[in-house]
Parts: C-alpha cells; structure tokens; sequence
C-alpha cells in the first residue's frame, strides 16, 4: 500500500499541512545503493530515472507523452523554486545534503 501514504509537517509545531515531499530520500540516506520501491518505466535506480522513463510509463498506461513532457517540466520548476524554502526548513543538515545528491545525480531533476 505504498503509494498511500502521506507525509504531513509541523511548520508551526502546530498545524499539519501535507509534506512537499515522500519518501524522496530515505533509501539514499540509509542504503549505499538506493532504488526506488517501485520502477518507473522499467527503471528502479534513481540515477537512470529521465524523461524517457517516463515516456515508458505514459506509453504503458495510454497517457499522451506530449502532455507529459509539458507536466514534467511544469513539476521540475515549481520543485526546485520551492526547494530553497523547504531546504530551509530542514534542521538536518545531512538530509538537506542527502536530498541535494539526489537531485544532482537524478536526470529527471534536470529536465533529461
């Protein structure tokens, strides 16, 4: 059941609101060779994750790879102009710098 879960944060210490990310990063920060639970198009390994991946996965699922390029590239943006504010919310220093390894060496995070 996986893919049910939710993360929620306390910004406050008070108010949950729902986390900006899942469990983007726990198999990187406690495993040497993470992968992901599940594959995306095929893929389990975060640094072989792409576009074309994705590509893989719409075309499985009967999704239009045109409109998923433009929705991926849409998420890519708003990830990375959000993550200076959510890094600075991170008191870990290591996971901030656990997160910042994964998103350098995961193509999908630069647009590939």
């Amino acid at each position: 059941m996986h893919l049910k879960n939710w993360a929620v944060s306390y910004p406050n210490g008070v108010d949950a609101e729902l986390s900006p990310m899942y469990d983007f990063v726990c198999t990187d920060r406690y495993f040497r060779q993470p992968t992901l639970a599940l594959s995306v198009g095929g893929e389990s390994a975060f640094e072989r994750i792409g576009i074309a991946q994705l590509e893989t996965l719409a075309a499985r699922a009967a999704i239009a790879t045109g409109r998923l390029r433009v929705v991926v590239r849409e998420t890519i943006a708003k990830m990375n102009a959000a993550w200076p504010a959510v890094k600075a919310r991170i008191p870990d220093d290591r996971l901030v710098q656990s997160i910042e390894r994964t998103m350098a060496r995961v193509p999908l995070m630069r647009g590939a």
